[in-house]
């Protein structure tokens, strides 16, 4: 083909040449054929892939196809009318489609101005005609010829440029991407990268763009024949890592997704992130095209989340409370760590879900724990509820649940979150405090009964036994005054003093048997009780009122 276009550069230079020299082009042409360059000229001319066509001006200035080769054949006369002998405004009115009548209303326009200027004149032009999907595009040379009488014809030639175009365009199109990525790239907080790995073994980068130097202070240049620059500001813990990754990733032509840290010469350690996708070329080689950004940050926070996470689960263990997350959506339920080990669960047998929660529980506080949880639901409340654990064994744990539910703009429930605390050391120690106040109790009352006995006893004895030597002794010393003296008035008085000391000793002593045990314990729980409300209001800073019902 390209011997072809030389050899139509070549004529057409030819013909311009002799049209210049003498205006006997024509006539010259006509001796020729009939020799070696008139053979070649029509070999060119029939072979020709690109369309080459003769157009005659005829005195009155029309213009009429006067010769096509098959190939301006093939490109014009798509409808096979038979374009010899027509003339262009003829065609352009009454024949083919309305694509080939603007073929011929263009093609005249261009010749006549070749007709008029004398030059020769080149233009493009789009051919898409009704059967074709896609346009064919062509650039077009009209070169005149001359003879005594002026130009007599115009020799076309009409070079098919089709795949030109559309590389040109598609050429065009990937320098404006080039343009946009080395932008974006530029300003991307990292660099974008092709390595190779050639069959022959050898490691280098061929593209990296310039925030290569952010991440390990080199130059693309530093690594476009060899990558070892780069490998050997990996962290020696992780370039091996690096290599296990890269020959995966080459193996199973997988993604290439890799974190690892780097010696900056400036900065320091960094961690860097690297994706990557591999191609497969023809020799066996294998290319990455992929992205590498700076994640030290990130890990940063990744590192402080992790013992955020490690001292929470930590103090979780310790004071043996667990956190727990339900998605009221999709139904997933989240335990921590703690719960497991509280539930004694496998993480890996547990169902995670609502009702796989409620398996766990003690079979007879299922239903209470159930209901508790729907009535903070519907009441939109947090609660809190203390329920057992029933293991296989028929060991039984006590655990206190806490939970609050979040709501939606329109007031639906979306994910409850809450604890689980196991309190079952404090349940053993509620018990063991109930059971020792009990005991502490049993033993009060029974002292208190001894106590109750003693003073009964004790009351006993002042009331029967001495109230009766008393009254014996008043009534002994009434007896002994009646035979004293009448006229001895101090023997009288006396007796009299000690008949009322022996008064006073009996009223205290019935005081003391009061005090020790009122007589209205005997009358029952009621009189009792009026006995001591009257008793406190003896005292004047003390009011005290019974209500007793009946």
């Amino acid at each position: 083909m390209y011997i072809y276009l030389i050899a139509l550069s070549l004529l057409s230079a030819l013909a311009l040449y002799l049209w210049r020299k003498n205006q006997f082009w024509a006539h010259r042409l006509a001796r020729l054929e009939g020799g070696a360059y008139g053979r070649r000229y029509k070999e060119i001319f029939e072979n020709s892939s690109d369309a080459i066509f003769v157009v005659e001006v005829a005195g009155s200035g029309k213009l009429c196809f006067d010769s096509l080769n098959p190939a301006a054949v093939q490109a014009i006369d798509r409808d096979e009318i038979g374009l010899e002998g027509l003339c262009l405004d003829e065609i352009a009115m009454h024949y083919g489609d309305e694509e080939l009548r603007r073929i011929m209303r263009e093609l005249s326009g261009h010749l006549a101005r070749t007709i008029e200027s004398g030059m020769p004149v080149k233009y493009e032009s789009t051919f898409r005609f009704a059967s074709e999907t896609v346009s064919g595009t062509y650039d077009i040379n009209l070169v005149p010829m001359a003879d005594d009488g002026g130009i007599c014809h115009v020799l076309c030639f009409a070079q098919d440029v089709t795949a030109r175009k559309l590389y040109e365009k598609e050429l065009l199109g990937r320098i404006r991407l080039e343009e946009k990525l080395s932008g974006f790239a530029a300003s991307a907080p990292g660099f974008f990268y092709s390595y190779r790995h050639g069959a022959d073994g050898s490691n280098a980068m061929p593209f990296a763009s310039a925030g290569i130097n952010e991440l390990f202070g080199l130059r693309p240049e530093d690594v476009a024949q060899n990558i070892s620059p780069l490998s050997l500001l990996i962290h020696e813990d992780d370039l091996q890592l690096f290599i296990q990754a890269t020959a995966h990733s080459a193996a199973y032509m997988s993604p290439l997704l890799i974190e690892f840290r780097v010696q900056h010469p400036d900065k320091g350690e960094l961690w860097v992130e690297s994706r990557a996708l591999p191609q497969l070329e023809a020799n066996g080689s294998v290319v990455w095209h992929g992205f590498m950004h700076d994640v030290s940050g990130r890990k940063r926070v990744e590192d402080e989340l992790l013992q955020s996470h490690e001292h929470l689960s930590e103090a979780q263990r310790i004071g043996q409370m667990g956190s727990w997350e339900l998605d009221l959506v999709s139904g997933e339920l989240t335990w921590s760590d703690e719960i497991f080990s509280i539930f004694e669960i496998d993480r890996a047998l547990f169902g995670a879900t609502y009702e796989a929660f409620l398996n766990a529980i003690h079979p007879d506080d299922r239903d209470g724990v159930n209901k508790a949880y729907s009535a903070s639901l519907e009441n939109r409340t947090a609660y809190c509820i203390d329920h057992r654990l029933l293991f296989a064994d028929g060991r039984v744990k006590h655990v206190r649940e806490c939970c609050e539910t979040h709501y939606d703009s329109t007031g639906k429930p979306h994910h409850s979150h809450g604890t689980v605390q196991d309190i079952t050391a404090l349940k053993v120690t509620e018990q063991q405090l109930q059971d020792t106040q009990d005991k502490l109790r049993e033993l009060v009352i029974s002292r208190e009964l001894l106590r109750e006995g003693e003073r009964k006893r004790i009351s006993w004895e002042m009331h029967e036994e001495l109230g009766q030597l008393l009254a014996a002794m008043k009534m002994h010393i009434y007896a002994m005054r009646v035979h004293f003296p009448k006229d001895n008035s101090a023997l009288k008085e006396g007796s009299l003093a000690i008949s009322n000391l022996i008064d006073k000793s009996i009223k205290t002593i019935h005081d003391l048997v009061s005090d020790m045990r009122p007589t209205a314990l005997l009358l029952g729980i009621s009189p009792a009780l009026e006995w001591l409300v009257a008793e406190f209001n003896k005292h004047p800073d003390m009011v005290c009122e019974l209500e007793i019902e009946e």
